[in-house]
């Protein structure tokens, strides 16, 4: 069956008791010391074995400072692996309020670090000015040899393949999170099996408003035909729900009309809907693809 609701799916976001924070990707590319931070981390990490660090990203707490957001992902389910890096992470004492939370299915966690006000004057962590770039390039180089040599004492290792992303880019950006599980139907946001998964796509405004344009034109042509995940996509709002046993029709559908398609952006946006639909149909797992905000 394949099942299009209307839900709000909310993000999860860190409780840090301060004001409404704008995020500043473009910070890490206005000095040579910031753009090494996304490396800097990597390397933090990398004796853990096939893991990544991605979405780095830079937040700005008005009237704090900078603080700094990155997700480190690996190929398996592992609460060990969430456990130890928890351990780590909040027994680091620096400058910034350090959080971690893990991913979906414990296939690898996200990391905040904000400026905090302290609520004790006699705190020694209590901050009399804003964290400034310089301060955060200190923090996270003493963060980075903290982590690294608890990570190398501990032995912590993943070895399963990451599943690259289809594009270079923040799945942030996304207006979907696109979910692969195995019982979609009776999904509750807890995963039904080990295999489930997230899978980093980005799924745009600019893809859902040409979707929009073309369904137009299908639904004019074909006499009143809509597709309904394509559909589901386009109401931007609606929870799209695939089981595992219509994976293959659909991506035969999508085959179909793909070939309709002379736009190039809209062939984009198709090949990003097969990608989707190859790893579901690899894994036999449906799909569900929930609306961001």
């Amino acid at each position: 069956m394949v099942k299009v609701e209307h839900a709000l799916f909310f993000l999860l976001t860190l409780a840090t008791g301060v004001a409404p924070a704008q995020m500043h990707r473009d910070l890490l590319s206005q000095s040579s010391g910031v753009a090494q931070l996304p490396q800097i981390l990597r390397s933090t990490f990398a004796s853990m074995g096939n893991v990544d660090v991605r979405s780095v990203s830079l937040e700005s707490v008005e009237g704090l400072g900078l603080g700094i957001h990155f997700s480190i992902d690996w190929g398996e389910p592992s609460p060990a692996c969430v456990s130890e890096l928890s351990k780590i992470i909040r027994g680091f004492s620096g400058r910034l309020k350090w959080m971690i939370e893990p991913e979906f299915n414990n296939r690898g966690v996200i990391v905040s670090a904000l400026p905090f006000r302290s609520i004790h004057s006699e705190n020694r962590h209590a901050q009399s000015s804003t964290v400034s770039i310089g301060d955060l390039q200190e923090e996270v180089s003493r963060f980075s040899q903290f982590a690294h040599a608890l990570i190398e004492k501990s032995g912590m290792r993943t070895g399963a393949t990451i599943e690259q992303p289809f594009e270079v880019g923040d799945d942030d950006d996304s207006i979907y999170r696109v979910l692969l599980v195995a019982d979609p139907i009776h999904f509750q946001g807890i995963p039904t099996s080990i295999y489930d998964r997230a899978l980093r796509v980005v799924i745009s405004k600019a893809d859902q408003h040409i979707l929009c344009r073309y369904l137009k034109t299908q639904n004019t042509a074909d006499a009143g035909f809509v597709d309904p995940v394509l559909l589901g996509i386009c109401n931007r709002y609606d929870t799209v729900t695939i089981i595992p046993e219509e994976i293959s029709a659909v991506q035969n559908r999508i085959a179909s009309e793909s070939t309709k398609a002379s736009d190039e952006t809209l062939q984009m946006t198709f090949r990003k809907l097969s990608w989707i639909l190859e790893h579901a149909a690899r894994d036999r797992l449906g799909l569900i693809m929930q609306p961001r905000d």
